[in-house]
């Protein structure tokens, strides 16, 4: 797997700013911070798997930046969802861990089945 410091970056910034929106359309401010971490993570880790790393197989460097998309988007609806309602913390640490949890286990099953 290489990684594009470049697109790396982008990812990271990206990331940051949607973490913002979640903060400024969040109208609770108990939850504000819990909203704009965990976005940022959430939604993080999977910009990052899908920009800022590749591997030396084209069809199977697609395949994870697909996927890595398609949950990059979940992440950003779940964390919309979150920031306009009211919510328990281990709720929302629950369903987004949950998430990001199954989303590396199938990023590491694919990408260990690309490199064999």
């Amino acid at each position: 797997m290489k990684i594009d410091i470049v697109k790396t970056i982008i990812a990271i910034a990206l990331s940051a700013l949607i973490a913002y929106a979640c903060y400024s359309i969040s109208n609770y401010d108990s939850l504000r911070w819990i909203v704009t971490i965990g976005a940022f993570i959430a939604i993080g880790v999977p910009l990052f798997l899908a920009l800022g790393a590749t591997t030396s197989n084209h069809r199977g460097s697609v395949l994870l930046s697909v996927t890595s998309w398609v949950v990059a988007l979940v992440m950003i609806g779940t964390n919309v969802v979150f920031a306009f309602c009211e919510f328990s913390t281990p709720a929302y640490i629950i369903t987004n861990g949950i998430i990001l949890l199954i989303y590396l286990l199938i990023y590491r099953s694919l990408y260990k089945q690309d490199n064999i």
